[in-house]
């Protein structure tokens, strides 16, 4: 009687650059491939829409995505090259509305975007746990920062358009 490991070393090998799994309808449900050389994963719904993705770049960036019903991407989740970590969430439109990371040295920022996609609000908490929160203008320009450092000294910045 073979043992487990004897019975792997006979499998044949299935080699090609894409894959896909279709369901019981005929209708894509799983996709593996290689193409420009990116890495993919992509699972769909009972739909055949694509709903998650897992990407690694050809510089080694990996991204988790996942899409809503209409195929839109509404959230990621990513490791940049440097290393840092980003969770962004996409609204109906496809624009950025919050995105939150770990920047260098680990400092966690925290930005809400408008409907435009531009910076209204960001949260950050320094290396020395000094937070700050920065609000800004139609225009994406800071306008008022709030404060805290950890000797107990707090302020407040309030900019006006010039």
């Amino acid at each position: 009687m073979l043992g487990a490991q004897d019975k792997e070393e006979h499998l044949p090998d299935l080699v090609v650059r894409s894959l896909t799994v279709k369901d019981e309808e005929g209708r894509d449900a799983v996709k593996i491939q290689v193409q420009d050389g990116k890495r993919s994963l992509i699972l769909f719904d009972k739909d055949g829409k694509p709903r998650a993705r897992l990407v690694v770049l050809p510089d080694g960036m990996p991204i988790l995505s996942f899409s809503d019903k209409d195929g839109k991407a509404r959230a990621a989740l990513s490791v940049l090259p440097d290393g840092a970590p980003i969770l962004t969430l996409y609204d109906e439109n496809g624009k950025v509305r919050a995105e939150m990371a770990l920047i260098e040295g680990g400092v966690p920022r925290l930005f809400l975007s408008d409907k435009d996609g531009k910076p209204r609000a960001g949260l950050i908490v320094s290396q020395d746990g000094s937070p700050s929160l920065d609000l800004c203008g139609k225009d994406g320009e800071n306008r008022v920062t709030l404060g805290w450092h950890p000797d107990g000294a707090s302020g407040l910045v309030l900019c006006d358009k010039d």
